[in-house]
């Protein structure tokens, strides 16, 4: 059962990590950008609440259907082609890569509809709160402020991220199933036909501490990006 686990898992955690990394980073780029521009922001805010009220799997057989089977540019099911032996070689991890991307983009866009909403919305707030405007009121160059409100902005968004990595995590894993994508996701529902309650536990246990682990180096981020939560530490301590 080990090594089953074993061998799911760098599938599993090569589609989640970039997926919620580059979406986090992407989404609040995006979001911060479209709460300066207002042309940007009537784009960026419907087509945010379209991706958001997408399923996974949902966009997961939209993408597999337009650029799969329509189009053909991507293989539809699978984590390498069955002609190729898998192996630590240029032909593998390129051939892995070509079916590692639709799987990655059905995580990725939802998440970053929900990123960029969420920062959109927070710069604006900050840029309406009393701070910003005792700063302008004292002539401080816009430039200034927006940094000031971007960094406020950014802490919820951190919170954010260890709050959803549940739901990221069980959108992966029907993102993998709808792919046929060799992760846990696709052990799951292999070990639920066969009634294998064992692989389960043990399924369900490499995706607990796997959460449980991410969470704690985010509580670690939050401490290092917000010199608030320092201070308070050491005033606790003193």
């Amino acid at each position: 059962m080990g090594d089953v686990l074993l061998e799911a898992l760098p599938y599993t955690l090569g589609l989640m990590i970039p997926s919620v990394l580059l979406s986090w980073f992407a989404g609040n780029w995006i979001g911060a950008l479209s709460a300066r521009r207002k042309i940007l922001d009537n784009t960026v805010l419907p087509v945010g609440y379209l991706l958001t009220a997408m399923p996974y799997m949902w966009i997961a057989v939209i993408l597999a259907w337009a650029f799969g089977a329509q189009a053909g540019w991507f293989p539809l099911s699978g984590g390498y082609s069955l002609d190729i032996q898998p192996g630590w070689n240029a032909d593998f991890v390129l051939d892995a890569l070509h079916h590692w991307v639709l799987p990655f983009l059905s995580l990725f866009l939802v998440a970053l509809g929900g990123w960029a909403i969420g920062m959109r919305n927070m710069i604006i707030y900050e840029l309406e709160s009393d701070y910003s405007a005792y700063l302008s009121a004292l002539g401080a160059p816009q430039r200034l402020i927006r940094r000031y409100a971007f960094r406020n902005a950014v802490l919820p968004q951190v919170t954010g991220l260890a709050l959803q990595l549940g739901v990221l995590v069980a959108g992966a894993l029907v993102t993998e199933i709808v792919f046929a994508y060799p992760g846990l996701g696709s052990l799951i529902l292999a070990a639920i036909q066969n009634q294998d309650f064992f692989l389960l536990q043990g399924a369900f246990l490499f995706i607990v501490i796997g959460v449980l682990i991410a969470n704690f180096l985010i509580d670690i981020v939050y401490v290092v990006v917000d010199p608030r939560t320092r201070t308070g530490m050491a005033g606790g301590t003193s």
